[in-house]
């Protein structure tokens, strides 16, 4: 009897996910669909959360997606259309994309990435590091960046889970993509953590491209309000610094602001780098291989 209700109510339940404009849902995203529906579907009771889907999946209204993440594999049940990045939103309910897709969205780059970031912030206080040394800190950076290895794959792209610093979402903002609520860093927020983990934003030339791309989307008073907030234990400023100054395109009076930031230490612009040039200006390390594209204020 189930069975038959269910099929002539196919019509009704196609059309249904047609005028939907989502498109990814979760187990429990279909058991409460079925829930709000039943009595306008003419369901019985007895059709469960697990028999709806299997139904929708056999009739090809919704076709599974499974995540292997290497901790938590988990299924998406997707409908026509459904991107990779509605599917990647849907994973943390808390997440935003950040780094390198968050790069991307604010048309920051002029490359494609194969690679989606979704920052999941932990719980943890910030707290700073007041044993921060120099021996440490080059001893850190001696060594290879740390990488969250939180991936899957769907198709050709890398869905990958970053378990950020509690920052309670500091300069995360909601925006729609084609339609799909999106939640992101802004474009300050985003250009601080390109420079503290350029491994996640394409590397030294990416996230130069971005300053670059950046200059006049932005403002550097409101991004330094966020990075004092943040209240880092390295001193990330220098690289932000280096990297405004580097592309030549922004106010002196904005780069002065983070100049005049204590440096007590030598920092570095990523790790393991090989051969390095030294700049006095901003006490920090960075590739020799960028060095013909920086002005000669930078290298001082």
């Amino acid at each position: 009897m189930n069975r038959a209700r269910i099929e002539i109510a196919k019509p009704e339940v196609v059309r249904y996910f047609l005028t939907l404009q989502k498109k990814v849902f979760s187990y429990q995203d279909v058991e409460d669909i079925l829930s709000k529906e039943r009595d306008n579907w003419k369901l019985a009771k007895s059709m469960s959360g697990l028999k709806f889907l299997e139904f929708l999946l056999k009739e090809s209204i919704l076709k599974e997606v499974r995540l292997k993440f290497p901790h938590r594999p988990t299924k998406r049940f997707i409908s026509d259309g459904a991107s990779v990045l509605e599917i990647a939103s849907s994973l943390r309910q808390k997440g935003y994309f950040s780094h390198y897709s968050a790069i991307q969205i604010h048309g920051l780059s002029k490359e494609t990435s194969k690679i989606i970031y979704i920052n999941e912030e932990q719980n943890n206080d910030n707290s700073n590091n007041e044993g921060l040394r120099q021996d440490r800190i080059d001893a850190a950076f001696q060594r290879p960046a740390r990488v969250s290895n939180n991936k899957a794959t769907i198709g050709d792209t890398v869905i990958c889970i970053l378990n950020g610093m509690n920052t309670g979402g500091l300069g995360v903002e909601s925006s729609t993509i084609n339609g799909i609520p999106i939640r992101a860093t802004n474009v300050e927020r985003t250009l601080i953590d390109a420079a503290v983990r350029p491994v996640y934003s394409g590397g030294i030339h990416g996230v130069l491209e971005a300053y670059n791309l950046a200059h006049d989307k932005f403002s550097p008073t409101k991004l330094i309000q966020i990075y004092r907030t943040i209240k880092y234990s390295y001193p990330y400023h220098q690289a932000i610094g280096f990297y405004m100054e580097a592309v030549g395109k922004y106010a002196l009076n904005s780069i002065e602001s983070l100049l005049i930031m204590p440096k007590k230490f030598d920092f570095y612009l990523t790790h393991q780098m090989e051969d390095t040039k030294y700049s006095k200006k901003w006490r920090i390390y960075y590739p020799s291989y960028i060095n013909e594209l920086l002005p000669e204020a930078v290298k001082q």
